[in-house]
């Protein structure tokens, strides 16, 4: 799925923007931000996240949106086997 068409559905939800946040299973996870004019990100209060899979786009907000990062940042710091 393209970037244009997740910032199309977060506009429609009243953000600026989307950034590409990760992997989350089989879904790839974006983060909406508002900007101020210089173009810097603001922070809006309790996370907002938005997952996409074939095509479909999901809006989570709440506990699953710390379910969700907590599993991210958990397998992020796991060591990474090295078989050299």
């Amino acid at each position: 799925m393209s970037l244009d068409r997740v910032n199309a559905y977060v506009k429609e939800k009243g953000f600026d923007r989307a950034e590409k946040t990760g992997r989350w299973k089989d879904y790839t996870v974006y983060t909406p931000f508002f900007e101020k004019k210089d173009g810097m990100a603001v922070p809006t209060g309790l996370p907002v996240l938005i997952l996409e899979k074939n095509g479909h786009l999901i809006w989570i907000t709440g506990r699953k949106v710390f379910m969700i990062c907590d599993d991210m940042f958990r397998k992020a710091m796991e060591p990474k086997n090295s078989y050299a």
